[in-house]
């Protein structure tokens, strides 16, 4: 009974601490993900080397990844789930990566004279 009792207690501590620390709706912009990182991987993507023809491809790139991360903030709001908001968001940046990556090595395959 009484391992039931602490586990019961520290169950609601963590609740309580996650809703303190984490806030969803505290009035000043609270962004819990690393917005330096996010930042990081959108200038990576817009300065990405690419041909004129494939540089509309990148921007949709950009314009899905800010999309992403903007339904990664209303899931935060919804569920309220810091754990599923990191991953949400982790996935929308490797998405947004290999796309740009995938782009590059197009638009290079396009320059690259036939051998």
């Amino acid at each position: 009974m009484n391992k039931f009792l602490v586990f019961a207690f520290l169950c609601t501590a963590l609740v309580a601490t996650n809703a303190q620390f984490f806030p969803v709706d505290a009035g000043i912009g609270f962004n819990p993900w690393p917005q330096v990182a996010v930042d990081k991987v959108l200038q990576q993507i817009s300065e990405t080397a690419v041909t004129e023809e494939f540089q509309a491809q990148i921007d949709q790139v950009v314009k899905d990844l800010q999309d992403g991360i903007a339904a990664c903030d209303e899931a935060l709001t919804l569920t309220n789930f810091f754990w599923i908001y990191k991953r949400c968001v982790g996935f929308q940046l490797k998405k947004a990566q290999n796309q740009a990556l995938a782009i590059q090595a197009a638009s290079q395959a396009a320059t690259t004279p036939a051998q």
